[in-house]
């Protein structure tokens, strides 16, 4: 695949990503984002984040004129724990849910651009906060599709031995500092104890295109042990997502487990309603009938329009025969009435003949009327 056609595929998957859309929409609520952080960050590191004042803020990062740069999310909360200091520490996330080399790099953009926003800032006075930033790349891939550059120099030679010639270097050469965390790696020990009902959320995004029976029963069993508001919604939530990805599991998919696996449930207990599919198919129904109703009413509504095009048409068309008909007729009459006055003013024959431009045959007629 050329160069051009990868930029082309991903142009394609950034203009419509259900995975970043999906993302952006649950971890933009607190609870949701309080478990994904519990789990991407070590236990030391989350005991400082003061997270009931989390805030979550704008994404847009302003690079420059005219241009601007998007992350997935940015959370700003104070750390506990620091002798006198205040901190105030920015997470940048970004999700990545396809391969995608340049990933860490585009999160030191965003690095970047936020430095450079702050650095226009007036000078921080004595007793306000400190601010930290990390940038965040959370992934959903497999491993193998996936190589994270460590620094500048493993990311120019990939996973080739570093030639002799630079090991003075390596030292000095400047690090990524970005955390790279696969949502696919954390053992479902630490996910289930760790992220709460985020969980849940995780595990989908991170096992959609792998799922089978024995992963679908376990997310059943797990929403299933929610309250049933909040199981019903993330129920929804995650249906929806798994119906707008390109590829992976379905809401049938779910219905046909949960129907195997637990075959004595009551309906109205299942984890997707009959209803559902029943509202589906009339929906189905009534798309057919209306295509069905909207051809016949065109169809009449055309044979209308052409009647009635028809008939002004042919009224026109009418309208401009007689015209010329009588027009012709008037002209003829004409000549008659001109031919009667010459003949009875003795003019003769020959010349009104070649003054009116009759015939003989013609003017014979016309003199016969004159007898008659």
């Amino acid at each position: 695949m050329t160069k051009r056609k990868r930029a082309a595929k991903r142009a394609r998957r950034r203009a419509h990503n259900p995975h970043d859309e999906f993302f952006k929409m649950v971890f933009k609520q607190k609870k949701y984002l309080i478990g994904l952080l519990r789990l991407v960050f070590s236990e030391a590191a989350f005991a400082m984040f003061v997270v009931d004042k989390l805030v979550i803020r704008d994404s847009v990062l302003i690079k420059g004129p005219g241009g601007e740069l998007r992350t997935d999310i940015i959370v700003q909360l104070p750390l506990w724990g620091i002798t006198n200091r205040i901190v105030i520490l920015s997470i940048i996330l970004e999700h990545k849910s396809y391969k995608d080399r340049d990933a860490v790099l585009q999160a030191m953009e965003y690095y970047v651009a936020e430095c450079k926003a702050r650095s226009k800032r007036r000078r921080r006075q004595p007793g306000e906060p400190y601010e930290l930033i990390i940038p965040v790349i959370l992934l959903c891939c497999e491993d193998k599709d996936y190589e994270p550059p460590q620094d500048y120099l493993s990311w120019e030679f990939g996973s080739e031995e570093i030639p002799p010639e630079l090991a003075a270097l390596a030292d000095d050469l400047p690090v990524m500092r970005c955390k790279v965390f696969n949502l696919r790696k954390p053992p479902l020990s630490e996910l289930w104890t760790k992220a709460g009902s985020s969980a849940i959320i995780i595990y989908v995004m991170a096992e959609l295109w792998g799922m089978d029976e024995d992963k679908i029963a376990l997310i059943i069993e797990k929403i299933e042990g929610l309250e049933r508001e909040e199981g019903q919604l993330l129920g929804n939530m995650l249906m929806d997502y798994c119906d707008a990805a390109d590829r992976g599991v379905k809401r049938q998919d779910f219905d046909r487990v949960d129907r195997k696996r637990w075959p004595h449930k009551r309906e109205e207990e299942r984890f997707v309603p009959t209803m559902y599919f029943g509202l589906e198919r009339a929906e189905r129904r009534g798309l057919q009938k209306g295509e069905q109703l909207g051809l016949q009413k065109g169809i009449e509504q055309g044979e209308q329009l052409g009647l009635q095009k028809g008939i002004e048409q042919g009224e026109q068309l009418g309208l401009q025969k007689g015209e010329q008909l009588g027009l012709q007729k008037g002209i003829e009459q004409s000549r008659q009435d001109a031919a009667t006055r010459m003949l009875a003013q003795g003019v003769p024959e020959a010349q009104v003949c070649k003054f009116l431009k009759l015939t003989k045959k013609e003017l014979t007629a016309i003199k016969r009327k004159l007898k008659n």
